[in-house]
């Protein structure tokens, strides 16, 4: 884990900036606004790691750009990016303003789970604001949907958050009670579920927290530091760096403040230093930590720590430093409970200096943010008995209603049985009915199905249907896939720019027409099939010996001799292409939705095929393949080969061994 100090060292020197400049100028040079946008997140990704509040910026730019090009999907995912971190950055109306906007727009789409993460954010900034029906309403709205989701990650944040706002409330039982709800929930988590507890490892520290805050706020101290120390085991598992240093400063903090009041109950002078001194660690650790992520609600009570901390041990200058630092940063952001206890420690801190005047100043504004603090305490008392009542009062709809859908599935199944009787003797009759003409319309099927894989196989080769264990294109269904190891095949027409901005559009397509009708039965008539036609080139898969895809690449770039004659007598120019070639594993399926499917290949065997194609034009080759490919092929010697040595393409950081295949053979050796 990186150091605070080393974190610091990185903000004071943002090692993000010659990133960001760099993207900077990629984003001046792209041709569209989703290249941009897309650069745009690059950078935010680099700044947020290092200074959130520097990506704000960068973060307006790209909402902008989307409002103005890209449509509302953009629209609504960078809404959701800046208002959560100006929520992390603790400006609730900022944050407000663009969660609700990406609200708004995601129930448009009727994209639940987006809808109900922004939920979890703006009942946090509910909770923030001391709108605590609010808060509490949208968290079990979040809890509802994300039960009907099957998310039960975010039923526990939710969970999470209730828990702290009852803490606020002070109502350290019923948070207790969410603690135990929250385990259930972890409890029928599959332990299979991957994906659910690495997520769970980045909050299980933060209901640790607030476990063992509750128990300090009950005066039990040893548990208290029990959770306390549970909570400290489980921050490495947090993924992420600021979610680590945010966690790790307020647990000791809680650490800090338990070792003081354990400080404060001995009569021991010894025994309260030794305590003090303990406490006093972990108020530093946590201050230095606050600071690196400029989290002024904890620098602030920290630093509040740390002066009562000076009091005991006789630093009186460094403790009203402190103090007077903690009242301003309070002050600045009316955080009243500190301001509170910054004047309460301020008064201590007079009253052993002998200043009368300003003990009495700071006893006067301590009374004042006391009380004040206190009637909202009793406003807060009120408002958990209504929310407690109105949860009970839910509770008790909902039984009500369970059971009055009980009565009335009572009285639907006695209806069904009657109507079952009736419905059964209509299917006996309709179902000698239905034979009669059953047979009739099976083999109607069996045509239309015969007809509909003949004009399909033509866009989607039956090869490939047969490769993913289907003998019929009608049987094909979503999710069908199969891996295994194939060759790749890319050609390209060189210079197909050049030659066809002498053409028309019509002879353009004619041109292209023409030399796919030369290629294709080249390929299949050595095994192969073509899965894309590639504009002025294509590409094929060859699932037995790599062997038959360097034959059909030979006999194709004889046959482009032959044409090129052909164009020559016409008029026309020859042409050059450029085939490459790798073996590789490979999955063939069929993706897409209910309403959309398609064809496709995923793997790295394709990219790398794609990039030797590319490497024939530097090269000055008709023919590469890689390594993998000539190792694949039974008997090398057939095959004029040369080694071109390893060569760097896009998108690998190892470079590749290349052979180039000779195809150009004098005519009694073909």
């Amino acid at each position: 884990m990186i150091s605070f100090q080393d974190l610091k060292a990185q903000q004071d020197a943002p090692a993000y900036q010659g990133v960001a400049d760099s993207i900077n100028q990629l984003i001046t040079e792209a041709t569209t606004d989703s290249a941009r946008y897309a650069l745009l997140g690059k950078i935010i990704d680099e700044v947020e790691a290092y200074d959130r509040m520097a990506s704000i910026p960068y973060l307006l730019r790209q909402l902008s750009l989307a409002k103005s090009a890209l449509g509302d999907f953009k629209v609504a995912a960078s809404s959701t990016n800046l208002g959560s971190n100006y929520l992390l950055l603790g400006n609730t109306d900022s944050a407000f303003v663009h969660l609700s906007l990406a609200l708004e727009i995601n129930q448009r789409l009727d994209s639940l789970q987006q809808v109900t993460d922004i939920l979890n954010s703006m009942a946090l900034i509910y909770q923030r604001s001391n709108q605590y029906l609010e808060a509490v309403g949208t968290y079990q709205q979040v809890i509802l949907n994300s039960d009907s989701l099957s998310d039960p990650i975010g039923m526990i944040y939710a969970q999470v958050n209730l828990m702290s706002l009852f803490m606020d409330l002070d109502d350290h039982n019923t948070a207790l009670d969410y603690h135990k709800e929250i385990e259930e929930v972890i409890s029928i988590i599959p332990e299979n579920d991957v994906t659910a507890h690495d997520e769970l490892n980045d909050i299980y520290s933060a209901i640790l927290l607030n476990t063992g805050l509750c128990y300090e706020e009950e005066g039990l101290m040893d548990s208290a530091i029990y959770f306390f120390q549970k909570a400290e085991e489980f921050i490495d598992s947090i993924s992420y760096e600021y979610g680590r240093i945010v966690y790790k400063a307020y647990i000791d903090n809680s650490l800090g403040d338990a070792y003081y009041d354990m400080g404060k109950s001995h009569d021991n002078q010894d025994s309260t230093v030794h305590y003090t001194r303990k406490a006093f660690e972990k108020f530093t650790a946590a201050q230095e930590a606050f600071v690196s992520v400029s989290d002024k609600r904890g620098e602030c009570f920290t630093l509040n720590n740390l002066g009562k901390c000076h009091v005991v041990f006789g630093d009186l200058r460094i403790a009203q430093q402190r103090l007077e630092d903690a009242l301003q940063i309070a002050l600045s952001i009316d955080f009243k409970e500190e301001i509170r206890d910054s004047y309460e420690y301020l008064a201590l801190h007079a009253q052993k200096t002998g200043n009368v005047k300003k003990e009495n100043e700071y006893l006067k504004n301590w009374i004042t943010y006391k009380d004040s603090i206190r009637n909202e305490e009793r406003e807060n008392a009120i408002i958990t008995k209504e929310i407690v009542f109105n949860v009970v009062q839910t509770e008790k709809e909902l039984t009500e209603m369970e059971l009055a859908k009980t009565k009335a599935d009572q009285r639907s199944r006695n209806l069904q049985i009657f109507f079952i009787s009736i419905v059964i003797f209509g299917l006996v009759l309709a179902y000698m009915l239905f034979s009669r003409f059953r047979f009739k319309k099976q083999k109607e099927k069996t045509e239309f199905e015969r007809e509909v894989n003949h004009a399909m196989s033509r866009f989607v080769p039956m090869a490939f249907i047969n490769a993913i264990g289907r003998d019929k294109i009608t049987e094909v269904e979503l999710g069908d896939q199969i891996e295994k190891e194939v060759t790749v095949v890319f050609t390209d027409i060189r210079s197909f720019t050049a030659i066809s901005e002498g053409m028309t559009p019509k002879e353009n397509f004619a041109f292209v027409k023409e030399y796919a009708e030369r290629m294709g039965p080249i390929i299949e008539r050595n095994g192969g099939f073509i899965s894309q036609y590639l504009g002025d080139g294509l590409m094929a898969i060859f699932q037995n010996s790599p062997a038959d895809a360097l034959v059909a690449c030979i006999e194709m770039q004889q046959d482009i001799e032959d044409y090129n004659k052909d164009l020559l007598t016409r008029g026309k120019n020859p042409i050059k292409v450029g085939m490459g070639m790798h073996t590789g594993p490979l999955v063939m399926g069929i993706i897409g939705h209910e309403s959309r499917r398609d064809a496709t290949l995923i793997s790295d065997t394709v990219n790398t095929a794609a990039r030797i194609e590319s490497t024939t034009k530097t090269l000055g080759a008709d023919i590469l393949l890689s390594e993998d490919s000539v190792k694949r092929l039974n008997d090398v010697s057939s095959f004029r080969l040369e080694a071109m040595g390893e060569v760097n393409v896009k998108g690998k950081t190892i470079p590749i061994q290349v052979f180039q295949c000779h195809s150009n053979l004098p005519s009694n050796d073909r």
